[in-house]
């Protein structure tokens, strides 16, 4: 399940490492704003194999998930009214050891949930568009749509990340494609094809 975090403004810089006895803690940090609501997830790795590695912000806890010992995740949703610089902590467990690491999460009420990039921008007839989308709604299905009505579903690369392939019309002009989540449309974008 997602952890709902309420959260207080807090103006500091990401820490990323952290040292105690043999356990060592990184946080991945996170350079960019975060939109509101955004749907993402948080790691960190341990030099050791841990026993546990437990997230806590703004007085909740959730246990973080690792396939190896090594590499911790956990899935968050930031709440939609929540701006600022953000603190959360992080402690490893490896028997009677800890290491703890604190970061920080920059929120912003204007930053988009869905960016899409593609390129060309300027394509030949019937050319493949790159299309990649970085979503921070966590979409289980995304499709683009071409003006021959055809939907291409886009595969996720990360939580957050999509690519796909979309082909260019086969006539000169101006022409566009939509993007699509779960269903719903979300956007138009244009490109121009050339003679």
């Amino acid at each position: 399940p997602l952890l709902e975090l309420p959260a207080q403004p807090l103006a500091r810089e990401n820490t990323v490492s952290y040292r105690q006895g043999d356990l060592g803690l990184t946080l991945d940090s996170i350079e960019e704003a975060l939109p509101a609501g955004a749907e993402f997830l948080l790691e960190a790795e341990t030099n050791l194999k841990a026993d546990s590695v437990t997230l806590s912000a703004f007085g909740q806890t959730s246990e973080m998930r690792s396939e190896d010992g090594l590499r911790w995740q956990v899935p968050l949703k930031l709440p939609a009214g929540v701006v600022g610089t953000q603190l959360f902590r992080v402690l490893a467990r490896q028997g009677d050891q800890g290491s703890e690491g604190q970061g920080y999460l920059q929120i912003e009420a204007n930053e988009p949930l869905n960016r899409l990039k593609f390129s060309p921008s300027t394509a030949l007839a019937g050319q493949l568009l790159n299309v990649e989308l970085l979503s921070y709604a966590n979409p289980q299905k995304v499709e683009v749509q071409g003006e021959n009505g055809e939907k291409i579903p886009l595969e996720r690369r990360e939580y957050t990340r999509f690519t796909g392939r979309l082909r260019a019309a086969t006539t000169a002009g101006e022409h566009s494609f939509t993007l699509w989540l779960e269903g719903v449309e979300v956007g138009r974008y244009t490109y121009t094809v050339l003679e």
